[in-house]
């Protein structure tokens, strides 16, 4: 029995939106067509009915909401100067109660002024790149990118200058990075400008085409959802379609990755199983043209995915240029495809008379006609058995951001046969206990949960209700993200006329703590590629505190009442899970073979050496191979811990 989550709408949530669901996930960017200043009042206050921690627009939410503002629109300083955004920046107290004064009347002349300045410094902006161009033409690109920091605005057009130079330097030799250039010719250095100005004018134009309105309608709005918290987020369609495809891991499409070149469109990659392989006229490398008989050759990238989207079923012409110029038309029927890469993936590794098991859970994914996360565990979970005797597992959450609650508590039910694991909380202090009572589980070997600073949100679930219970070590950063917050979506919601998420509550595992900014805490430390960065809730803007809550190992069911609190008084409190010491009392002996063999490990002293040359610009997610060298020393470690628990345990059975 689950008490999850439409049952939460219905008795702590007001159910002005139906269908919606609730999900704990860490990725947040930024709603509906047709927007006007009326929807911005609507859209704030409806987001206020629901927050866990703010119910009406104040001083400092309006001073948080102008800054946020401007961080979308020139987070790199290369559009304002400091004279200019100052009196956004830095808003006085007097002007931000004007500003919530107006937000009553739903009339927002603030935003509007901001607005206007925009539009000058992007014109401003234009002619600066255009001389820009040509200096980089005449003279070259710099061998050296200077270093720009974020959200600094410069003083003097000069500076301004200058930073524009710096910030298109380094997208060019980014392209340069990705295109494998070693050298740049004049026509690439030409392509590559004409590429970058392209851009800028697609992200320009959300200010100043005709529609600009309603563009500044929803940058308002995403503004003022971004003031509550970290995660409270409100979201374009096109936006809330991409973030539907991560959480279902699902679109209808014709199976291609595209990317955008110096040259044009090209096939990133060609997804397996889709009707692009299945043709066998679609490779990597290959140059799109055309799309429906539309030429990409000016369209922005984001109008060639608009293209390629559709009904399945229907049919989609591609023009593509081979590497050797030959052009070929090909026509495919779109159909619904799975993201098989960020599908849960099971590996066996022989050991002793068994095998060790490694799962890799890269989110907590769910559909309505598709992929499961806890089916696919389970079905991982027998395809094992049927391999060997499992004599351990590996459950490797590195680089798994959430997902589903609902997933959550599933999946860590796989492993806890009954009682609590999760505790929610809201707004007023209603508490929903979430639990598991069918009074088995699928598993109850050796277990690590493999975790970076990258695990967040539902990852941080499993990971500290199973080390909570002692049925687990965690294993990897001394830390996790830190996000113990759960927002209601309508991102998934077919009937949904906008699309937004909002932090409703907070949640606690069965131990009472929250994992709000400190995360769970590594039993045995094993460094990831992740360790010199600075990730983690605490380095969110208006994160939200940490609290903690009552242990609920002896379940109070006080979120129960009647017939459904017999039977589970009867039949489930019996059965409740308690709490294991045996890992906990191996842990000193594990600890210690695991820095033993850690000084022993060639990869892992060459990740010290690296670690400490790291640039602290560079993106930790694109980046194993350089670390790693041969081999993933963490998740061998992490195997080898759970083969000296199996033998422990053993020994501990001879006993």
């Amino acid at each position: 029995m689950d008490f999850i989550p439409l049952g939460v709408i219905k008795k702590f949530m007001k159910p002005k939106i139906k269908y919606s669901f609730f999900c704990i996930f860490l990725a947040c960017s930024p709603c509906a067509g047709g927007l006007t200043q009326r929807d911005i009042h609507q859209g704030v206050e409806e987001m206020f009915s629901y927050h866990v921690e703010y119910q009406e627009f104040s001083s400092s939410l309006v001073k948080r909401s102008f800054k946020l503002f401007l961080e979308q629109f020139d987070p790199y300083g290369i559009y304002l100067l400091q004279q200019e955004a100052s009196p956004f920046w830095e808003m006085k107290a007097r002007a931000a109660q004007e500003v919530v004064k107006a937000h009553h009347q739903g009339k927002y002349p603030f935003y509007e002024q901001m607005e206007q300045l925009l539009y000058t410094a992007i014109r401003r902006a234009r002619i600066l790149r255009a001389e820009l161009g040509k200096s980089l033409l005449q003279q070259g690109v710099p061998l050296k990118t200077p270093t720009i920091k974020e959200h600094a605005f410069p003083t003097t057009i000069q500076e301004l200058q200058e930073r524009l130079l710096a910030h298109i330097v380094g997208m060019i030799r980014n392209e340069q990075q990705e295109e494998g250039l070693r050298e740049l010719t004049q026509k690439d250095i030409e392509d590559l400008l004409h590429l970058i100005e392209k851009r800028f004018v697609h992200n320009e134009d959300l200010y100043t085409s005709q529609d600009h309105g309603e563009a500044f309608c929803l940058h308002v709005l995403k503004a003022c959802a971004k003031s509550l918290d970290a995660h409270t987020c409100f979201f374009s369609p096109k936006e809330a379609r991409e973030l539907r495809t991560l959480l279902e891991k699902q679109f209808e499409g014709v199976g291609i990755v595209l990317r955008e070149g110096m040259h044009g469109i090209v096939i990133k990659r060609v997804l397996e199983g889709g009707p692009a392989e299945r043709s066998g006229l679609v490779q990597e490398g290959d140059l799109l043209l055309g799309v429906n008989e539309r030429s990409t050759k000016e369209a922005f990238y984001e109008e060639v995915m608009d293209w390629l989207r559709g009904e399945k079923g229907e049919r989609v012409s591609l023009l593509l240029q081979k590497s050797n110029g030959v052009r070929n038309k090909v026509s495919l029927i779109r159909e619904k495809m799975l993201v098989q890469h960020e599908l849960l993936q099971a590996v066996a590794i022989p050991w002793g008379e068994g095998i060790i098991g490694v799962i890799e859970v890269p989110s907590f994914y769910e559909s309505l006609s598709g992929p499961d996360c806890e089916k696919d565990l389970q079905a991982a979970l027998k395809s094992l058995r049927n391999q060997g005797k499992v004599l351990g597992v590996v459950l490797d959450m590195r680089k798994n951001s959430g997902g589903f609650l609902s997933q959550a508590v599933k999946v860590a039910g796989v492993f806890i046969p009954s009682g609590v694991i999760v505790v929610s909380k809201y707004a007023k202090g209603q508490m929903q206990y979430l639990r598991e009572v069918k009074g088995k589980s699928t598993y109850n070997g050796p277990l690590v949960v493999l975790t970076s600073k990258m695990s967040a949100s539902a990852t941080e679930i499993v990971a500290q209700a199973l080390q909570d219970y002692g049925l687990a070590l965690v294993v990897g950063d001394e830390r996790t993200f830190g996000k113990g917050t759960i927002q209601y979506q309508t991102v998934t919601d077919p009937q949904a006329s906008s699309h937004f998420k909002v932090t409703v509550g907070r949640y606690y595992t069965v131990s009472g703590r929250s994992t709000q900014i400190e995360g769970v805490k590594a039993d045995i430390v094993v460094p990831s590629v992740c360790q010199p960065f600075p990730i983690g809730e605490k380095y969110l803007p208006y994160a939200l505190k940490n609290d903690q809550i009552a242990p609920a190992y002896l379940d109070p069911l006080l979120d129960i009442d009647g017939y459904k609190r017999e039977w589970l008084e009867k039949h489930y409190l019996p059965t409740v899970q308690k709490r294991v010491s045996l890992w906990t009392e191996m842990l000193p002996y594990l600890k210690r073979h695991s820095a033993e063999r850690l000084q022993a490990d060639p990869d892992f002293h060459r990740f010290s050496r690296q670690i400490n040359e790291v640039n602290s610009f560079l993106d930790p997610i694109n980046m194993e191979e350089f670390f790693w060298g041969e081999g993933d020393f963490q998740l061998r470690e992490a195997i080898e811990i759970v083969k000296e628990m199996h033998l422990l345990q053993n020994q501990r059975k001879a006993k």
